[in-house]
């Protein structure tokens, strides 16, 4: 997607040149934008506010901080996190790792007072006590519908850890559009590539099930994968083939060792579609019996889901971060439906520009996250489109 590089955001990030963060444009949008007069902006961010409780759990994440550890504290960390949130400006937010007991105390009324609704779905099974947030601003979107997806099901061997997404189906208040919203933070785990596909699998198919016609969607979230990895390309291109899918390597977040020769998944558990009703198509049945047809008549290795989606970052080249601390990674994703694959975007949403992320080849120039300037282990994503009817 041809893009071109505008003036630098002045958010928490670059307000204290830490990394200068630039819009970028896609020129194929600004060019056809007079074509539809209905056409209505709007801005949508995806950010991981690190859990305080993450932070305890996992100290060696964060050995920078041996000199200066006030920056991990929540009392440094939070005016840093409202600060950024009122200044990335977004009609939506989702975020990431908003600790429980947080989100009443601190989010919810920071958030009420800049004229948002909040809503919150903890994890149904976490350590850290952690969860999803979506904020919508009241005078540009109405909540029409939600559903909330748990990924932990009773016995099954993929479906067991407590991660959870939400979905929300929002109307433009200017022109009536609708567009669905998804917020999730996948299993983090990255030898469980098997787990991770079962909950994107489960995700899609309950997007599939809500969704009218093309309705446009957007999907936000920290997906824990990297770029280009199997389970992203099944995210973008629609199908993976388990058959060749090593469980360990799916996320693309480790590195492929010569000494392991792991084994491919190969296929799920009938008993996960029977619990989910959901098809190897991504398509969810309420019947049982036509679910089973269709487990018979398709591939047991062969995956695919319903919705055709592009990464608002899908045209960088070079490898880019979104988190960084101990290690560095590029888990954070906007993902926005299209026309259809390989068919371009959609004339009912078009993205309009984008927030640069740091390359890998600057990100080694400065400080680990979190530290005086940056208040998560993760940057913000954000996204501007237009929305038509």
């Amino acid at each position: 997607m041809p893009h071109q590089t505008t003036g630098i955001v002045r958010d928490a990030l670059t307000a204290n040149q830490i990394f200068p963060r630039h819009w970028e444009e896609n020129w194929m949008t600004q060019s056809n934008v007079n074509m539809n007069p209905s056409a209505a902006p709007f801005r949508i961010c995806s950010y991981n506010v690190l859990c305080q409780k993450t932070i305890s759990a996992t100290p060696n994440l964060y050995r920078h901080t041996k000199f200066q550890p006030h920056v991990l504290q929540w009392s440094h960390r939070w005016p840093l996190i409202q600060k950024d949130l009122s200044e990335l400006n977004a009609d939506v937010f989702g975020l990431q790792e908003i600790q429980d007991t947080h989100f009443e105390q601190f989010y919810e009324p920071f958030m009420k007072s800049l004229g948002y609704s909040c809503f919150f779905l903890r994890k149904s099974e976490t350590l850290h006590g952690d969860g999803l947030g979506i904020f919508v601003r009241n005078n540009r979107f109405k909540v029409t519908a939600m559903k909330n997806v748990d990924f932990l099901i009773a016995g099954d061997v993929f479906l067991n850890r407590g991660n959870v997404a939400q979905i929300f189906r929002l109307e433009c208040l200017l022109t009536g559009a609708s567009l669905i919203v998804t917020n999730t933070h996948i299993l983090f785990n990255e030898k469980r590539g098997d787990v991770k596909l079962a909950q994107i699998a489960l995700l899609m198919a309950n997007i599939h099930s809500i969704r009218q016609g093309d309705e446009p969607v957007v999907c936000l979230g920290d997906w824990n994968l990297e770029p280009e990895s199997d389970l992203y390309n099944y995210i973008t291109n629609g199908s993976l083939d388990a058959s060749r899918f090593v469980s360990r390597y799916g996320s693309g977040q480790l590195k492929e060792d010569r000494n392991f020769n792991g084994a491919p998944m190969r296929e799920m558990p009938i008993y996960t579609h029977l619990k989910t009703r959901m098809s190897r198509a991504g398509i969810i049945y309420q019947n049982e019996g036509s679910l089973l047809q269709s487990l018979l008549r398709s591939s047991r290795s062969m995956y695919s889901h319903q919705i055709p989606l592009t990464s608002t970052y899908s045209s960088y080249r070079e490898r880019h971060v979104s988190t960084f601390h101990k290690d560095i990674g590029n888990p954070d994703f906007i993902f926005y439906s299209t026309s259809g694959r390989g068919k371009g975007e959609s004339r009912r949403l078009r993205l309009i520009r984008r927030l640069a992320v740091p390359s890998e080849s600057n990100i080694r120039q400065m400080e680990p996250w979190p530290n005086h300037f940056v208040p998560s282990d993760h940057i913000p994503l954000l996204a501007e489109f237009y929305l038509s009817k």
